[in-house]
C-alpha cells in the first residue's frame, strides 16, 4: 500500500464484506438524515444570524452548532457515503484508502467541532452563574468567536494525527473525548449545586428583590435546556466513545466494525435530534425560527 496515512484502515478493507450489512445500514441512515438536518439546522443559523436580539455569546455557540451539523451533513454526509460504498465495491485500494481517509477526516472535523461547542456552552452557563453580574464583560461575543475558531483548529490538529498512523489517534481522541465529558459533569455538577443554594437563600430571606428571584429562575430554565442536549449528546457519543476505545486499545476486529456501524448512526441522529431539542426549549430562537421559516414561504 502506497499512502501510509491509510495503513491503520487496512483491516476495515479486510473485514468489508462481514460488515456489508452494518455498512449499508449506515449509508441509508446517513441519507434518509441529511434533508431533516439541514432543514433545522439552516433555519437555527439564518434565524440567529438575521435577529440582533439573538446575538449573544450562548446564541453565537448555538449557532456555531448549527454550522457544524450543517457541514456534517452537506460535506459529511457525501464524503462518508462515498467512503463505505467506494470500500465495499471498488477493488483499486489507493484509491479507497484516499477516499477512507479524507471521509473520516471530513467526518471527524465535524463532529468534533460539534462536541467542543457543547463543552464551551457548557462552560458558559457555568462562567454566567460564577460571574454573575461581571459575566457580560468576561464572557462576549468577540472572545466566544475565537473559541469556535479555536474549536475547528482543535478538531483539525486532532484528525492530523491519522497521519502518524497506528493506534495513535484512536489514543488521543478517547483520552481527549473522556476529558471533556468529565468537565461536563464538573460543570453540571456545580451549576445545580450553587442553584441549589441560591434557591435555599433567596426562600429564606423575606423581602428579596423580585428581580433577583427571576434572574434565578430564568438562568435554572436556560441551564436546564442546555442539560437536556448535554444528556442527549452523552446518549449519542458514549456508544461512539467505546468504539474508539476499543479500536485503541484492542485493534479492529469483526465486532469493533459492526459496532462502531450502530455507533456513528447514533452520531449522525445526534445532529437531528439535538437541534429539536434547542428548538423546542428556546422560546426566543422559537419564535425567531418561525418568522424566518414564515418570511421563506412569502419569498
Amino acid at each position: 500500500m502506497s499512502n501510509y496515512e491509510c495503513k491503520q484502515f487496512t483491516d476495515w478493507y479486510a473485514f468489508k464484506q462481514d460488515i456489508y450489512i452494518y455498512t449499508w445500514t449506515l449509508v441509508a441512515v446517513m441519507c434518509l438524515l441529511v434533508l431533516p438536518v439541514v432543514v433545522i439546522n439552516a433555519f437555527i443559523l439564518t434565524a440567529i444570524v438575521r435577529t440582533p436580539t439573538l446575538h449573544t455569546p450562548s446564541n453565537i455557540l448555538t449557532c456555531h452548532f448549527a454550522a457544524a451539523n450543517l457541514g456534517l451533513a452537506l460535506i459529511g454526509t457525501p464524503s462518508g457515503v462515498a467512503w463505505r460504498l467506494l470500500e465495499l465495491y471498488h477493488h483499486d485500494y489507493d484509491v479507497v484508502c484516499t477516499i477512507t481517509f479524507f471521509g473520516y477526516s471530513i467526518c471527524g472535523l465535524f463532529n468534533g467541532g460539534s462536541v467542543l461547542t457543547l463543552v464551551f456552552a457548557t462552560l458558559d452557563r457555568y462562567l454566567a452563574l460564577i460571574f454573575h453580574l461581571r459575566y457580560p464583560v468576561i464572557v462576549t461575543n468577540g472572545r466566544t468567536i475565537f473559541l469556535c475558531i479555536i474549536s475547528w483548529l482543535a478538531s483539525l490538529i486532532a484528525i492530523l494525527l491519522l497521519l502518524v498512523g497506528g493506534n495513535t489517534y484512536y489514543i488521543v481522541v478517547s483520552i481527549i473525548m473522556v476529558f471533556l465529558l468529565v468537565v461536563i459533569v464538573y460543570c453540571y455538577s456545580k451549576i445545580f449545586t450553587i442553584t441549589r443554594r441560591h434557591h435555599n437563600q433567596i426562600a429564606n430571606q423575606a423581602g428579596n428583590a423580585m428581580a433577583v428571584v427571576n434572574h434565578y429562575k430564568r438562568y435554572r430554565k436556560s441551564a436546564l435546556n442546555l442539560f437536556y442536549v448535554v444528556c442527549c449528546q452523552f446518549a449519542f457519543l458514549t456508544p461512539y466513545l467505546f468504539s474508539i476505545i476499543t479500536f485503541a486499545f484492542h485493534g479492529v476486529s469483526v465486532a469493533s466494525l459492526r459496532f462502531w456501524s450502530v455507533s456513528t448512526c447514533f452520531l449522525f441522529l445526534n445532529s437531528l435530534v439535538n437541534p429539536l431539542i434547542i428548538y423546542m426549549s428556546y422560546g426566543e430562537l422559537r419564535a425567531a425560527i418561525k418568522n424566518t421559516a414564515r418570511s421563506c414561504w412569502i419569498k
